[in-house]
């Protein structure tokens, strides 16, 4: 856009006998339109290029659910899934469900933090209370996987928590993968 010039410039090539007539000036500030709405179309189409999807009605429909969740335009819904998915990220939900998130996050944290008090100051974990935060981590999971709808990932997360954790690591580590193989 930088090489079409301005209509100041545009009407001044056009000569001072254009200035005296206001019906020339207007033609020219007319066709000056034309020619600077056709560089910038030309620009536009360089930098972008437009496609056309067909989804299926229940695809579609999906799709209009979730960017509705989302409070966005089903286009730019698109646009951030893709790039998204491509940068290996999350979309975020709104902020109601990312409160929601941090207040559960805050309840198992504080459960973490008094299973590991009642275990430094009594030299045990009773399996009850190992139980209890398996509960309480299946539950977050429950949630987020409603949230955010990526449950491969999430097990990622928690095993990543449970690692911030060096106290509880190894206990919570064989408890849940017992619990796991169980089926509980």
């Amino acid at each position: 856009m930088a090489n079409i010039m301005t209509l100041k410039e545009y009407l001044i090539s056009l000569g001072e006998e254009i200035w005296n007539n206001p019906q020339q000036l207007n033609a020219a500030k007319e066709e000056y339109k034309k020619i600077y709405m056709k560089a910038y179309k030309q620009a536009y189409n360089q930098e972008n290029k437009r496609i056309k999807l067909t989804f299926k009605k229940s695809e579609y429909e999906a799709i209009k659910k979730d960017a509705a969740k989302m409070k966005k335009p089903i286009a730019t819904y698109i646009k951030e899934c893709f790039d998204a998915y491509q940068n290996s990220e999350y979309i975020l939900p709104d902020d109601k469900a990312m409160k929601e998130m941090n207040r559960l996050f805050l309840n198992i944290s504080n459960n973490v933090n008094q299973v590991a008090r009642y275990g430094n100051e009594n030299r045990f974990i009773s399996a009850d209370s190992i139980k209890y935060l398996y509960t309480q981590l299946r539950e977050i999971q429950t949630r987020m996987d409603k949230t955010f709808n990526r449950p491969d990932n999430l097990l990622e997360v928690v095993e990543e928590a449970i690692q911030d954790n060096p106290f509880l690591q190894n206990e919570l580590f064989n408890l849940l993968s017992k619990y796991n193989e169980k089926g509980e």
